[in-house]
């Protein structure tokens, strides 16, 4: 097995590495939780997970062109089921809706095959539901003032602040290892994904509901 040699691919990989063990941690510390909207989160954070993990092997080890373009198909397959899963975590129980998120999922899925490979096209459909996301958790902490539903918030803000990163942030950064925009996202969508999963076991007998 050969490893990429650029020094912002392996930073790149070894933040999709780390994000995706966490994630994937994180969704085994919720298997203990029961309930339809807690099983929506736990498959949000192995979704994660599993782009992560296909992110680190695109990133840091060399192979075929045929092999990356697989691995490019797992991250964004993951990646729009993932989001699928915490949009409908923050809704209604409802089997219509359930349908409606899986075809959105699908349907970003399918046009990053057909349409367009950019990566930036993950981040506006990101960004789109985690808004919408946010927006039903602020509300919730407006109304009910429960400090479960502001951590909640503030997980999801980072994590489109990471989004932010991704397409904004240009140059790279040196400290100690040498970060671009992709792995310095990395970070921050990790630290919005651990935060985001404190504000759910805090609320957990309010999602139980």
């Amino acid at each position: 097995m050969n490893f990429v040699q650029i020094a912002t691919e392996q930073t790149i990989a070894s933040t999709d590495l780390i994000s995706g063990i966490i994630s994937l941690l994180l969704a085994i510390l919720l298997i203990k939780k029961s309930g339809v909207r807690i099983n929506y989160w736990k498959w949000f954070y192995v979704f994660l997970g599993v782009a992560a993990l296909a992110g680190a092997i695109a990133h840091g080890v060399i192979v075929s062109q045929f092999t990356k373009d697989m691995l490019w198909y797992v991250i964004y397959f993951s990646l729009g089921i993932g989001m699928a899963f915490i949009l409908l975590a923050s809704l209604p129980i409802n089997f219509i809706l359930f349908f409606v998120a899986m075809g959105l999922g699908i349907l970003f899925f399918l046009f990053t095959i057909f349409v367009s490979k950019s990566f930036i096209v993950f981040v506006v459909y990101a960004v789109a539901i985690l808004t919408a996301v946010f927006g039903i958790h602020l509300y919730k902490y407006i109304k009910s003032k429960q400090f479960s539903w502001l951590v909640i918030c503030i997980g999801i803000l980072l994590i489109i602040v990471s989004g932010g990163v991704q397409a904004i942030v240009k140059g790279e950064l040196n400290f100690i290892w040498t970060f671009d925009h992709n792995g310095l996202a990395h970070i921050v969508q990790t630290i919005g994904a651990v935060v985001l999963y404190f504000g759910l076991v805090k609320s957990f007998n309010v999602l139980q509901k």
